[in-house]
């Protein structure tokens, strides 16, 4: 994720506290971004950390989600009426 955020220069955030799937706090590094989501720029935080890249919920308000749970599985996002 490091490497991602060098490349796409992203700005520097304030540090945020995360609780993780072991109940313990971290203090994690954010930066901002600015995406195009649903036809529109939207300003978020980017969130650093050693795994995967994530995408949080509050992104995916007002919308709903269908994934297919599998290797290589589809996932949808449609804007919700």
């Amino acid at each position: 994720m490091a490497s991602v955020i060098r490349r796409l220069n992203l700005a520097r955030g304030i540090p945020r506290f995360a609780e993780l799937a072991t109940g313990g706090i971290a203090m994690l590094s954010s930066y901002t971004a600015t995406i195009l989501w649903g036809g529109q720029l939207r300003s978020i935080q980017v969130i650093e950390t050693d795994s995967e890249t994530l995408l949080g919920m509050e992104l995916l308000h007002g919308s709903r989600v269908t994934l297919d749970v599998r290797d290589g599985g589809t996932v949808v996002v449609d804007a919700l009426p």
